[in-house]
C-alpha cells in the first residue's frame, strides 16, 4: 500500500486498521470488515508529537507555514531568499489553526502563500 502523506510504498502491517461495527445491507445481510487507513502509522502519529510552525522572513517580508522548518529554510535559501534572522512566531499541533494564523498575517500585507 502507498501512504497518501509520505507517498512511500509500505507493507500493510505499517498501517492502522479501522475496525468498524457490523454493517447491515438493504437485503438484510450483515457484513463486518476492517479497512486499513490511507496514512501509515508514522504519518498518523505526526500530530501527536510534532508541530506546524508559522515563521517569518523579516528581510523578505514573508510569512509561511511548515511542519519541517529546517527543510523549508533550505528551500528558501536555494531560491535565493535571505533567511538570516528567520524566526517562528506561532506553533500549533493542528494544521488548520496554524493555517489560520498564517492567513491572518497575509491579510496584513505579508508575502507568501
Amino acid at each position: 500500500m502507498v501512504c497518501r502523506h509520505c507517498k512511500k510504498d509500505k507493507d500493510e502491517s505499517e498501517f492502522y486498521v479501522i475496525k468498524s461495527r457490523p454493517y447491515r445491507k438493504k437485503d438484510g445481510t450483515t457484513i463486518t470488515y476492517s479497512n486499513p487507513t490511507l496514512d501509515c502509522k508514522e504519518c498518523k502519529s505526526f500530530g501527536k508529537d510534532k508541530y506546524y510552525e508559522v515563521y517569518i522572513l523579516p528581510f523578505e517580508w514573508y510569512v509561511g507555514m511548515t511542519n519541517n522548518i529546517d527543510r523549508r529554510m533550505g528551500q528558501h535559501k536555494n531560491a535565493g531568499k535571505n533567511i538570516s534572522r528567520h524566526f517562528v512566531i506561532f506553533r500549533s499541533r493542528r494544521r488548520k489553526i496554524a493555517h489560520l494564523a498564517e492567513t491572518l498575517l497575509h491579510t496584513l500585507g505579508f508575502n507568501g502563500f
